[in-house]
């Protein structure tokens, strides 16, 4: 029957980890609508993921210790330092300047470290590297035929 099939593909979902990645650009301290538009759902998810999925004891009704959850969610936060300059030039001072102060604010916001991973984009070489791979693959025609590139092109 078909809903055994839909029963076995939700218990697999379940069994695999969920990972969140995002990026904001260090352009400062945050203005209200990076937080309303990004930190503060940033920082619901990251409550949600880990305390409302399953993580109730059924003998107490308590909430169970982040400690002694399965934590099958990962969260990881970048600081996109080098996205940042494809929008223009910046000195080197204030780029270093505006990644402290967003570190700083996300912190201060609520960006919890022990369940986010917050890491400076160009700290990975990784990321440039698979950028330019995926970037050698894909045509400028192809990307004038998608709404999101010609929308950011003009």
């Amino acid at each position: 029957m078909w809903w055994r099939n839909v029963r076995h593909l939700c218990s697999e979902v379940r069994s695999h980890p969920e990972l969140y990645f995002s990026g904001i650009q260090p352009t400062g301290v945050p203005h209200l609508g990076n937080y309303f538009g990004f930190i503060e759902p940033w920082i619901q998810l990251q409550k949600v993921r880990f305390w409302i999925f399953g993580c109730y004891s059924s003998s107490v009704g308590q909430p169970l210790s982040l400690e002694s959850l399965p934590s099958t969610t990962k969260m990881v936060l970048a600081i996109a330092d080098q996205h940042a300059i494809s929008l223009g030039p910046k000195a080197p001072k204030e780029l270093r300047r505006n990644i402290r102060l967003m570190a700083m604010s996300l912190l201060a916001c609520g960006v919890d470290p022990s369940r986010t991973l917050l890491f400076r984009q160009s700290s990975v070489p990784q990321i440039t590297q698979l950028s330019w791979i995926l970037g050698s693959l894909q045509t400028i025609a192809q990307l004038q035929r998608l709404p999101q590139f010609k929308e950011k092109a003009l």
